[in-house]
């Protein structure tokens, strides 16, 4: 079995114009998107067919919901590099608990056919009040993970659009790192990383990360609104 349960760290820090830090203990569920359908059918409370207390529901991803997520995102590598990618995907996200998702950020890992080397990445980020999703591809041409890129979605309002980014990940394993940098005129203005370890997909693993992370979507909703609040008290500009 590819898919499991990672637990570990987001951490944000601001560096401009004025230095804001705060990280939050997370879990994510690594989905293999062909063990999907039936992945959690032996396990109480979780779902990726229908409501559950832990749900995956296809609604919240990328494309449309009457085609499988992972033929979508073939789709969408096919429109950005003209490729038939035909190899495994994984996806590291949030799914719906208690019937409420809130999923900052997604990725698609897609890889050879023997899960060894990383074609591409594809990642996925939703935006809030707004609702609005958007998907960078990005063709992962050698094995150190790191790309340079144009920001082209708007995510927050304290950041504005005339950003490139650094993204630098490594291949999933025992761990998974995400540095993603944010620069402006070549000033770093922000640095977000996530660190996880991985668990076991058992009925005991599903079960605790339940009960210690009872409302994780909800608190990332929360976090986002607080954390806007502090940069609106040490006067970050909007833009």
């Amino acid at each position: 079995m590819q898919s499991a349960i990672y637990k570990g760290e987001v951490t944000h820090h601001r560096k401009r114009p004025r230095e804001h830090l705060f990280s939050y203990n997370i879990f994510m569920m690594y989905l293999d998107l062909e063990e999907l359908p039936d992945l959690f059918d032996k396990f109480l409370l979780w779902s990726s067919k229908n409501f559950n207390l832990a749900w995956f529901n296809r609604k919240d991803h990328h494309g449309s919901p009457e085609k499988s997520l992972s033929l979508s995102i073939r789709e969408l590598i096919k429109k950005h590099h003209d490729e038939d990618f035909n190899g495994p995907i994984t996806l590291l996200t949030h799914l719906r608990y208690f019937g409420y998702v809130m999923n900052p950020v997604s990725f698609y890992y897609c890889w050879d056919k023997k899960y060894q080397n990383i074609k591409y990445i594809v990642v996925e980020i939703n935006n809030t009040p707004w609702g609005e999703q958007y998907c960078y591809v990005l063709n992962a041409n050698d094995d150190e993970l790191k790309f340079d890129l144009k920001k082209r979605f708007h995510v927050s309002p304290y950041m504005g659009m005339e950003q490139d980014y650094i993204w630098q990940f490594n291949k999933p394993n025992e761990k998974i790192t995400v540095l993603m940098e944010n620069y402006e005129n070549d000033n770093h203005l922000l640095t977000a990383s996530i660190k996880l370890y991985k668990e076991n997909i058992s009925s005991k693993n599903l079960m605790l990360v339940l009960i210690s992370y009872p409302f994780v979507t909800m608190k990332v909703l929360f976090a986002i609104y607080w954390q806007a609040f502090n940069l609106w008290l040490k006067n970050i500009p909007f833009h």
